[in-house]
């Protein structure tokens, strides 16, 4: 044991030399090499998930993960699961997702960080086949605006309309105007818009709707626009506003190559022709459904 320390002792002072350092007081602020690691992988993670390039997220998740658990900080190790379950989520692991967000709560809860706990757990709640018997109250407002977000999808999949109306509205109020901030935002206004469509006002839902769509086209997100000009076109307004819309959310899907995106606008293009009487052009669109890949038997 005493060799084995003098070993490193001997080392730390040889990667000294090799550093160039004179011994001397410094204003050097030091800083956790592995912590700087993980931020700049978590960052690179998170590009990566807003390009919706899975994969990739969930490999530098991985490796940001083991570069936390090298620094010895169980809130950045928690932080690191909890990311790295997001990223299986969005891909559809979701077998794994359930495994990230268990660790991710537990290392939280151990370490007494109230937020990422709360976040895996809504984050559990929210996945395919999950939620259980908990439906949380109204969050306090000190939480930030993803909490929200997160609590009010899970009130509305449990078809909670009051508290995910609040939590939507604590959104709003919360969310600042950064990207995510406005990305929060335009979430909160579709989930708004969505619950209005539910109680048949077709007026709110519409505002909505229309506000969404703007915060999202200014924080860029094509996926979201193509979603809300969707659902913006299976509402029951104008015929001729509803066909544009689905035409435009159509090229955003064609060009995400979104097969399943491709065919919900295809075959409501096909039932507004179908409806107006144009049974050629209906025709014309269901042949196009026919011909997407993977759809055809």
């Amino acid at each position: 044991m005493r060799n084995m320390y003098a070993g490193l002792m001997l080392a730390v002072l040889l990667l000294t030399a090799c550093g160039g350092g004179t011994g001397h007081a410094t204003d050097e602020v030091v800083q956790n090499p592995y912590v700087k690691r993980a931020k700049v992988l978590t960052d690179a993670g998170v590009s990566a998930m807003q390009r919706e390039r899975w994969d990739y997220a969930i490999n530098v998740f991985e490796r940001a993960l083991k570069a936390a658990q090298l620094t010895d900080d169980p809130y950045l190790v928690a932080k690191e699961w909890y990311n790295l379950g997001t990223a299986r989520a969005a891909a559809g692991q979701h077998e794994e997702a359930l495994r990230d967000f268990n660790e991710a709560q537990a290392v939280a809860e151990q370490a007494g960080d109230t937020v990422v706990a709360i976040r895996a757990r809504l984050a559990l709640a929210l996945l395919p086949g999950q939620g259980g018997t908990w439906q949380p109250d109204v969050f306090a407002s000190k939480y930030p605006a993803d909490v929200h977000l997160a609590a009010a999808r899970l009130a509305q999949k449990q078809t909670r309309q009051n508290v995910a109306k609040k939590e939507y509205h604590l959104v709003l109020k919360k969310a600042g105007e950064t990207r995510q901030g406005l990305l929060y935002r335009a979430e909160a206004h579709l989930g708004l818009a969505i619950l209005a469509r539910q109680e048949q006002n077709v007026t709110g839902a519409k505002q909505a709707v229309e506000k969404s769509l703007g915060l999202l086209r200014k924080a860029g997100s094509p996926r979201l626009i193509a979603y809300a000009l969707l659902f913006y076109g299976n509402l029951d307004i104008a015929t001729n506003n509803r066909r544009q819309s689905l035409q435009r959310a159509l090229v955003i899907y064609q060009t995400l190559g979104d097969i399943k995106g491709q065919q919900s606008c295809l075959t409501a293009l096909a039932a507004i022709e179908s409806r107006g009487g144009d049974a050629k052009a209906a025709e014309t669109y269901r042949m196009r459904i026919e011909n997407l890949p993977g759809v055809r038997n």
